[in-house]
């Protein structure tokens, strides 16, 4: 494994940082008297240890470290994964309020923790009718990611779309919830003769690349991009 990046200098940030970036890698968190370790598989967190723990009471310690020294290392990765909930899941209440902003894009929609600020239901495209939207020819590139995060239906070149899929849902969901307006349904990227469109339905998140035309025209109108 290689650092991607110079590490920010608290924990929160670096798992963040290792999301939007969908890194491979080990993070250690040294403090007095304990280290702690986070691995990140393609950006997800999936396991953890310290020197007496391990598994997601691990997260919950090391997110509880103070004046923490941070570095990507190499170690033994596990035969099983330890961390199967959301790092914001296992925040000590005592720290909940910062950290409660990011949901967890691996969890169903119904699950995810909406902020403070929300008072209703979100209701997402159907699945159905974003497949009607964005399964057409002339998307040349598309993704389709289900709710876990896997890969469930590709066309032409998509090895670059997943990271991007995921970061933009990361960063729109994040600062979705801080301004209390929830999560991220749809956006739009564009330069000439390029269109790149991300959604989100109930059922997991699609990302699409076309030179322009009338699916284009479609899925905007059906997205509400403008």
């Amino acid at each position: 494994m290689r650092a991607l990046a110079t590490l920010p200098d608290d924990v929160v940030s670096a798992i963040r940082q290792a999301q939007v970036t969908a890194a491979t890698v080990v993070i250690r968190v040294e403090v007095t008297g304990d280290v702690g370790y986070l691995f990140f598989l393609e950006g997800e967190l999936v396991h953890a240890s310290t020197l007496e723990l391990e598994g997601e009471t691990a997260v919950s310690a090391i997110l509880s470290f103070d004046e923490v020294g941070l570095s990507y290392c190499e170690r033994r990765w596990p035969r099983e994964r330890s961390v199967k909930r959301s790092w914001t899941e296992l925040v000590p209440r005592a720290a909940t309020a910062p950290a409660q902003a990011e949901p967890d894009l691996s969890q169903p929609v119904a699950d995810r923790d909406q902020g403070p600020e929300s008072t209703g239901e979100v209701h997402f495209p159907s699945a159905l009718g974003l497949r009607q939207v964005l399964d057409r020819t002339e998307f040349l590139n598309a993704l389709r990611l289900s709710s876990a995060g896997n890969v469930s239906d590709s066309r032409g070149s998509t090895a670059h779309l997943k990271p991007i899929l995921r970061s933009t849902l990361t960063l729109g969901d994040s600062l979705g919830a801080a301004l209390g307006l929830g999560p991220i349904m749809a956006a739009e990227a564009s330069a000439t003769g390029f269109h790149r469109l991300i959604a989100r339905s109930a059922e997991g998140a699609s990302a699409v690349e076309t030179a322009g035309g009338n699916s284009l025209q479609l899925a905007r109108a059906f997205l509400k991009l403008g």
